[in-house]
């Protein structure tokens, strides 16, 4: 009977660790969600900035296709039918995505109308089709140097985001969190700062160094220079212990080599000193 009064207890506490592990499943598959969500947001965006700049490519290609044979007026009144036709159309959306490209061609047929509708009658006043297209229509996109949702600015000075030294996080897109990813040498929210082993001239963060002033035991070691860092190795005949370079102790190779060498060489003399001896004879 006293066992019994204890297995309420314990039953209690294993279902405080069921409820404790289903919650934290819950919580780490909801942040799994959302990152997933966010990568999906970002790569809607590439897709459709590759899907607008084919398509720009092959606006380009057949903007005179088909002429060239000298006669200016006839090819103005020719091209000028072909120009605007639906012909031309076809002829750029046949070839905008590569046929095993299932993102590129399933964009391409949900917005066929939005497409037309550019083509045929916003062509001149929305010159940038990716701009149109990704940024104002489908909204999958943001202009450059804006992120997340709402098209925020990235962290910087406008156009200078990131002092123009690392990569806004989500920018150009509807993703991201807008923070700075420097590029090496760099550090700060804006990357405006030099990281150790990097000195400011101007705006630019260089490298140091540090093997001209010496930064190695120069009689001991030799000095290798790095990006942001520098490398010390012991000369030849020394070898590393701890942080420092001391004589290299002979091999067990080492000392039998010289012992036959030794031995070579005694043998040798003692057979020309038998030949001197001889000769005197």
């Amino acid at each position: 009977m006293a066992g019994r009064k204890h297995w309420p207890r314990f039953g209690s506490f294993f279902a405080f660790l069921l409820v404790l592990l289903l919650c934290n499943r819950i919580v780490n598959a909801k942040e799994e969600d959302e990152d997933n969500g966010k990568d999906r947001v970002m790569k809607r965006c590439i897709d459709c900035r590759k899907l607008a700049v084919s398509f720009e490519i092959g606006l380009d290609l057949t903007n005179r296709k088909g002429y060239g044979g000298g006669d200016v007026v006839w090819e103005e009144k020719k091209l000028g039918k072909y120009e605007n036709s639906e012909m031309r159309l076809l002829d750029i959306t046949e070839k905008t995505c590569k046929r095993k490209d299932f993102q590129c061609n399933t964009m391409l047929e949900n917005y066929e109308d939005e497409i037309e509708k550019w083509f045929f009658k916003l062509r001149q006043d929305e010159t940038d089709f990716a701009e149109w297209f990704c940024e104002k229509t489908l909204k999958v996109c943001c202009p450059f140097n804006t992120f997340g949702p709402d098209c925020q600015a990235c962290p910087g000075n406008g156009e200078f985001s990131c002092s123009q030294h690392g990569k806004c996080h989500g920018n150009g897109t509807r993703s991201g969190n807008g923070s700075c990813i420097c590029e090496t040498g760099y550090s700060g929210s804006v990357c405006e700062n030099c990281t150790t082993g990097y000195v400011q001239k101007g705006s630019e963060c260089n490298d140091i160094n540090e093997c001209e002033a010496n930064a190695c035991d120069v009689s001991l070691e030799n000095c290798e220079n790095t990006e942001g860092s520098f490398i010390c190795t012991c000369k030849e005949g020394f070898q590393k212990e701890g942080d420092v370079c001391v004589p290299a102790e002979p091999t067990e190779g080492t000392e039998s080599s010289t012992d036959d060498s030794a031995a070579t060489n005694a043998v040798e003399e003692e057979k020309a000193a038998e030949v001197d001896s001889h000769e005197e004879l």
